[in-house]
């Protein structure tokens, strides 16, 4: 291990030889600081205040951040789409002048701990002052810090990205007025009962919080608090704790509009200041639509929280309401069209991406209120696609199935279908196996060809071929090992109508695997010994006729086109059609 400071830079740089000049240079290019850099293994350790404007770029990744590091005032820091930033345990990065982190939707940036996936485990991104609030983060996944950002007197924008799984609160805004637009805010308040989104203190000008996400936050969606003024329109709040928006302690709201309110536990509104809340043209979900067509306009609906059930406090103004729900991405799409999103920097090299951590995937985010509509983590970016179709599971059995019906960046929306129980958050998301059994779309031949094993057949040789045709179980006496393999599963038992003789019979299935195969278990039993091959590679030879035989075949299988052959020696002693029967159960997963 060596520790390279900024004031031994010239002078190591003179001792070296060219070669190992340039490599040294070239690594020195992710930052200088006046604090030093320690290069340990293949991380580059940063702590210490920013002296210089700086580039992270990806060929640094990760980056490791083992003391508080300060971005100074008159300094900006860019990080480059698919780096990851690693924080010790109670670090910070502050940011008293500009931190541009934009990554892409395919390459987004990642801040997170160094240690365990805990909440908490780091402390924040600390933007500070005037000159902070000309910093930008976009396309970011914060994760694991006791607070993700914290925005004081200074008003960055903050578009597209993931604030998750952090301790205290997602973001906290003091006396600020950043953007907050099209974001993910997640699982927030795991440590102490936080907000996704909490906001304090008069600014001069209120902030925005569009187009986002807010969702099973420990305490509320978004707390505003203290005289801060907010504007709040085209989100969804669901799934929070006590409420999707808490108004308290003096707060103020602009106006709350055209936003989604849907099962936040205790309350989807609380106000308890004494001003009056303007937040009609909201849907509020479909059983609280049922709730106000119900009780109409003098009612007072048990989802809002105001002066219909307190003293002191003022009303929150719901009527007229929604009765279906805002198109959130539409409405943002709309948005992008009329403003320039930020593009990450183009001086940089920005080769494929390698990701060094990686999260357990494959659960549902939210559901709406009718439970026929969730929210899965699985996105665009994954090997997800319109129209396909996952089991939901819960604690290790099959409740229901999902069909994809649209993907996003960060996450797909899908439709329940056949669910025997209420689908909710954190079920499973899974491919349900690819099972691959003989039936009558097998093809087989008694002719051999040269290349009868691999996917494609010379076009010479498709007219020696013909579809298999089925057995009735009853039929024939198989033999013990079919019989149990009937028993033991749903297959068919196929054969060649061709071959009357004695010798052997060619068996071929072509298939796709649509998402990167995990596990493949294959069973199959035969009325003659057989051998078997999975893309043109000979797997195993089968001769027990009185028992079927299993074999694990994950490693010669691949996501794309595959085929199987079987080949078969002709019962030498009768002259009986030959029988074969065989399964194959494919686990996938779409994220690798």
């Amino acid at each position: 291990m060596i520790k390279i400071t900024a004031q031994a830079i010239h002078k190591t740089r003179e001792n070296m030889s060219a070669v190992r000049r340039a490599l040294f240079v070239l690594s020195l290019v992710p930052g200088l600081l006046a604090g030093g850099l320690l290069w340990t293994s293949s991380v580059w350790a940063i702590q210490g205040e920013l002296r210089t404007d700086t580039i992270w770029d990806k060929d640094g990744s990760p980056y490791l951040i083992t003391d508080n590091l300060t971005i100074p005032f008159g300094k900006e820091l860019s990080i480059a789409p698919g780096v990851e930033i690693r924080i010790e345990r109670e670090k910070r990065i502050r940011v008293l002048g500009r931190l541009r982190a934009i990554g892409t939707a395919e390459e987004p940036i990642l801040f997170t701990s160094n240690g365990p996936a805990q909440p908490g485990s780091w402390q924040q991104i600390y933007f500070l002052g005037t000159e902070a609030s000309q910093s930008l983060l976009s396309h970011c996944v914060i994760e694991y810090a006791e607070i993700g950002i914290v925005c004081e007197q200074a008003s960055p924008r903050i578009l597209n990205c993931q604030i998750r799984s952090n301790g205290n609160h997602g973001i906290q805004v003091i006396e600020s007025a950043p953007e907050i637009l099209h974001n993910q805010i997640l699982e927030n308040g795991l440590n102490r009962p936080g907000a996704g989104i909490l906001v304090r203190g008069r600014s001069s000008r209120p902030a925005t919080i569009s187009y986002n996400v807010i969702a099973h936050n420990r305490r509320d969606g978004l707390s505003v608090e203290d005289y801060a003024g907010v504007s709040v329109s085209h989100n969804v709040f669901t799934y929070n704790q006590r409420a999707g928006i808490a108004v308290l302690h003096q707060g103020q709201l602009i106006a709350v509009r055209q936003c989604n309110f849907i099962r936040n536990r205790k309350f989807n509104f609380l106000n308890q200041t004494p001003w009056e809340i303007d937040a009609r043209e909201n849907y509020w979900g479909w059983d609280a639509t049922v709730e106000l067509e119900a009780i109409g306009d003098i009612g007072n609906p048990t989802f809002i929280r105001d002066a219909r059930d307190q003293p002191m406090v003022g009303i929150v103004r719901c009527v007229p309401w929604r009765s279906s729900p805002v198109d959130v991405e539409a409405a943002y799409a709309d948005w992008v069209r009329l403003n320039r999103l930020p593009t990450p920097r183009t001086d940089v090299s920005i080769p494929d991406r390698s990701t060094s951590t990686s999260q357990q995937r494959g659960y549902v985010l939210y559901v709406y209120s009718d439970a026929n509509r969730v929210l899965i983590d699985y996105n665009k970016h994954d090997n997800v696609k319109k129209g396909m179709r996952f089991d939901i599971q819960r604690d290790g059995g099959k409740i229901g199935q999902l069909i994809v019906q649209k993907t996003q960046d960060l996450w797909s929306e899908g439709i329940v279908q056949g669910a025997d129980l209420i689908v909710r958050r954190g079920d499973r998301i899974v491919l349900p196996p690819l099972v691959i059994a003989s039936d009558a779309s097998w093809q087989s031949s008694r002719w051999h060809a040269d290349n009868w094993t691999a996917y494609r057949l010379d076009p010479g040789q498709q007219r020696y071929w013909e579809d298999c045709q089925v057995f009735k179980p009853q039929e024939m006496n198989w033999g013990n090992g079919l019989n149990q393999l009937l028993l033991a599963t749903s297959v068919k038992i196929i054969w060649n109508r061709s071959v009357l003789r004695r010798g052997k019979t060619y068996f071929r299935k072509t298939f796709d695997i649509d998402a990167t195969p995990v596990q493949a278990t294959i069973r199959w039993a035969a009325t003659s010994p057989g051998e078997l091959y999975l893309n043109d590679q000979w797997i195993a030879r089968f001769t027990d006729l009185e028992n079927f035989q299993e074999l694990n075949v994950t490693p010669y299988l691949h996501q794309g086109k595959n085929v199987l052959a079987i080949v078969c020696e002709r019962n030498e002693t009768q002259n009986t059609p030959y029988g074969l029967g065989f399964e194959m159960i494919i686990q996938r997963d779409p994220t690798r």
